[in-house]
């Protein structure tokens, strides 16, 4: 029994003689109290640090959820700027964009157009942007095209290429149209890409007519190489069937000058003198003439050259003339030895050095001077003199064939020299010029390409 209720059972009793035993459970009762009381204090105490740590929760839960709030309305922000930032380098990338690119819904409605689009129907792309296909690009054409974005709406892929008209020009164009679907894969729409390939086409018709004069020229160039080769031909069997009645021309005026010596008059001298004259100059014309045919019928036979004696060689040749002008002949340094036609080779160097002494001003001493420079790809010859020279205006047609600036009677020669020599380098791989000032001298330089190869 708690104190409490035995204290209520004395009191109902008789309690005289039962005061100690009173008092002790009154202590008791107290007791009791106290520790209720205790324990009302801890479960208040609990109470409040409940309340407390309830309240902290409730707010770190309201700063916590106004943070994620703040976070999440920046990240909205930076997501919708990026969103726009690639909407704009988007829209900037297709309006730069030469081809015309335009989205129409599933209604047949423009939602989109670039620059170059709505540049090509004349319009801004708020005028066209809201329309109906049919207002933008006219009642009939829609209907012919129509059945080609039925197409497209049902996922099909289309191209094909249209020509029309504008600023008064030809427009070529390759039409692509490509269906336009949402996530789920749903026909939303299409894209239109139209490429301006006027230039091209204008390139293929280019070639195409290129191509048609190429096979006319080369036609014409054909029958042109094979007049060439018989005029050639020609040119070297009549030369050559000339040579025997020029002989017999100049042999028996030579016996009939002999004969008649010693009554022939001054004039029939001078007769037979300017059939001499003739015959001779007729021999070198058909000689060279000979020389000029056999070169467009006959292949460089490339062998190695030594050049130190091909040119002691030219020059024992033309020792009589060299001794004539008094000429000092300087060979400067040259290759040992190149690839080359050494017969062809010969021909150059021997026309070359003649001309220099042929044309050094009368009573004056031949200078020449022959002497060479190596290139990666080539070799370079050059042979100077202290001749007359060669005014500018000339020294582009001194080449051609039978071109002479002077009159036989100054200086003797056929005019096909130089035009051999011209044929004999384009032959190795080069090109031969001159510089030249009148009464300065000429130098006359040419190539000789390293790629020929030995024929032996």
């Amino acid at each position: 029994m708690k104190p409490i209720e035995k204290i209520n059972s004395l009191l109902q009793e008789d309690i005289s003689g039962k005061e100690f035993e009173l008092l002790h459970q009154f202590k008791l009762l107290k007791l009791d109290m106290y520790k209720l009381e205790q324990e009302l204090m801890l479960v208040h105490n609990d109470k409040l640090i409940m309340e407390h740590h309830l309240n902290s929760t409730i707010k770190d839960l309201a700063e916590s959820n106004k943070k994620i709030r703040q976070l999440r309305r920046k990240e909205l922000k930076e997501n919708e700027r990026l969103l726009r930032f690639e909407q704009n380098r988007l829209e900037q990338i297709t309006h730069a964009m030469t081809s015309s690119i335009a989205y129409v819904d599933n209604n047949f409605i423009y939602r989109y157009t670039n620059h170059m689009y709505t540049e090509w129907f004349g319009e801004r792309a708020s005028d066209i942007i809201g329309k109906s296909v049919s207002e933008v690009i006219g009642e009939d054409f829609f209907k012919m095209t129509k059945p080609l974005y039925d197409r497209v709406f049902q996922g099909e892929n289309y191209s094909y290429e249209n020509q029309t008209i504008y600023n008064g020009k030809p427009l070529y164009l390759r039409v692509n149209y490509v269906p336009a679907t949402d996530e789920a894969g749903n026909n939303i729409g299409l894209y239109i890409f139209a490429h301006n390939i006027t230039e091209n086409k204008l390139i293929e018709e280019e070639i195409r007519t290129s191509k048609k004069e190429l096979s006319q020229t080369n036609k014409k160039l054909t029958k042109y190489i094979e007049s060439n080769i018989q005029l050639e031909q020609f040119a070297h069997i009549a030369a050559h069937d000339m040579k025997s009645p020029l002989r017999s021309i100049s042999s028996f005026a030579g016996l009939l000058k002999m004969n008649l010596d010693n009554t022939l008059e001054p004039k029939n001298r001078n007769y037979f003198n300017i059939i001499e004259e003739g015959t001779k100059t007729l021999n070198a014309l058909i000689t060279d003439l000979l020389d000029y045919s056999k070169l467009g019928a006959k292949k460089l036979e490339l062998s190695q050259v030594d050049l130190g004696r091909l040119l002691q060689k030219i020059l024992t040749y033309l020792k009589s003339s060299i001794d004539e002008k008094k000429a000092v002949i300087k060979i400067g340094e040259l290759p040992t030895v190149i690839t080359a036609d050494r017969t062809k080779l010969y021909q150059v160097f021997q026309n070359l050095i003649s001309n220099a002494l042929k044309f050094t001003p009368h009573n004056a001493m031949a200078e020449i001077e022959i002497y060479s420079e190596e290139c990666p790809d080539h070799f370079h010859f050059y042979v100077k003199d202290n001749g007359i020279g060669i005014s500018p205006e000339h020294q582009s047609v001194i080449f051609d064939s039978f071109k002479q600036l002077h009159s036989k009677t100054e200086y003797q020669g056929t005019g096909l020299g130089l035009s051999i020599c011209k044929k004999i380098i384009t032959d190795h791989g080069g090109e031969i010029k001159v510089t030249s000032e009148p009464g300065q001298g000429s130098t006359f330089h040419f190539a000789i390409s390293k790629g020929l190869t030995d024929s032996k």
